[in-house]
């Protein structure tokens, strides 16, 4: 049985799940970074799984620092020897890496080069043009210096990997232009676990819990950093602060939630509530606690990747608004499927007038979270998506 390492650094649920079906047909060992504070999929083995089935993290002395750009350089090429460490040990005939940070990705994939161990490149987010984008903010020429860097590793491993998955048809022109093989480029959507996201009641152990059961819960889950718009939020909660009836919600401990907690305090936003990641096993609760489910991503990194917390909310049958650029996966699916309401990340009128129509009109609510359901039902077979995977693992 040919003996295969998946790594994805962000222990995402659906790559978890990936890692359980393929273990039917091979030996399979997951790893992931146990030093991230996103949230992660069910990361202990249980019961139900296969023998051929093993997962493990990858742990540094601290947790990844997202303030420090230093830091956090030193502390992701530390996790790339303790990832190559690990590799050696397994010693696999194929690995597959994702969302891992450049520097880490291209010491695993210079030791799978020498040993002649095949590369899958899981382009999930396309580094160079997020990082860039976003130190540009600060530094236009720390950003050009970042490009250039992160550019080169990111261009290498992908023209020299064994294959490169992409995850968006618009990466296609653009890994061409990096001098990547049609032969060598695999267009494979990401997707979300239904099991992971059920559908259940609004009224729940959770939202009992926490209150949100009698009230419209406008909610985001998931990593929020800067590029998410954590001042929508701030907008969102003015517009409905004299109404005892709605509640805006954010589950996150990332850059953008702890900026949201200052703000709280500073205007004094009862209505406001940041909670902290929840354990996996409430997230499907959590999220049927939402009236309607919040997704936003700034225009100027919205080209790097489909966020993948938009597959997950179709899943949970809720209404959504998708802040996004027009032209995003996720917004092509959206409007083609009538799953979300879109509008421009850039324009915070737009977005709260958005609110105002999801909350007056549950018949639009009631269509948009059948229509996306379906479309996750339709879309997110495992099994099925497991076989593009097989195709080239052979």
């Amino acid at each position: 049985m040919k003996k295969i390492l998946i790594h994805d650094y962000a222990g995402h649920p659906f790559q978890i799940d990936l890692s359980r079906e393929l273990a039917k047909k091979y030996n399979v060992t997951h790893l992931y970074s146990g030093s991230n504070t996103t949230p992660q999929g069910r990361t202990d083995k249980n019961d139900s799984d296969l023998e051929t089935f093993n997962i493990d993290s990858v742990k540094l002395s601290s947790t990844i620092d997202k303030s420090s750009f230093v830091k956090r350089w030193f502390q992701e090429l530390t996790y790339g020897f303790k990832l190559l460490k690990k590799i050696r040990k397994i010693n696999p005939e194929l690995v597959m890496s994702a969302n891992t940070p450049l520097d880490a990705q291209f010491i695993i994939f210079l030791y799978c080069k020498f040993r002649r161990i095949k590369f899958v490149f899981w382009l999930q987010d396309m580094i160079t043009f997020t990082a860039s984008n976003i130190i540009k903010r600060k530094s236009k020429i720390l950003g050009l210096i970042i490009n250039t860097y992160f550019g080169f590793l990111e261009k290498t491993v992908a023209r020299l990997s064994y294959k490169t998955i992409i995850t968006m048809d618009s990466h296609i022109d653009i890994l061409k232009s990096w001098g990547v093989k049609d032969t060598k480029i695999e267009l494979i959507h990401n997707w979300a676990t239904l099991d992971d996201y059920p559908v259940i009641d609004k009224v729940n152990d959770w939202s009992l819990k926490n209150q949100y059961h009698d009230k419209f819960t406008f909610m985001w889950t998931g990593t929020m950093g800067m590029k998410h718009g954590p001042e929508f939020f701030v907008d969102l909660a003015k517009k409905y602060a004299n109404n005892d009836n709605v509640k805006v919600v954010v589950v996150s401990e990332s850059i953008g939630a702890k900026w949201l907690i200052k703000q709280k305090e500073k205007q004094k936003l009862h209505n406001l509530d940041i909670l902290p990641f929840q354990p996996f096993s409430d997230v499907g609760k959590m999220m049927a606690s939402s009236d309607c489910l919040i997704c936003v991503v700034s225009n100027d990194v919205a080209d790097a990747a489909i966020p993948s917390k938009f597959l997950s909310y179709m899943c949970s049958k809720r209404g959504i608004i998708l802040s996004i650029k027009d032209d995003n996966q996720a917004a092509l699916i959206a409007k083609k499927y009538n799953t979300a309401l879109v509008c421009n990340p850039d324009d915070s009128n737009q977005f709260l007038k958005c609110c105002d129509v999801i909350l007056n009109d549950s018949k639009l609510r009631n269509t948009l979270s059948v229509n996306a359901r379906k479309y996750a039902e339709t879309t997110f077979n495992l099994s099925n998506i497991s076989q593009k995977f097989i195709k080239f693992i052979k």
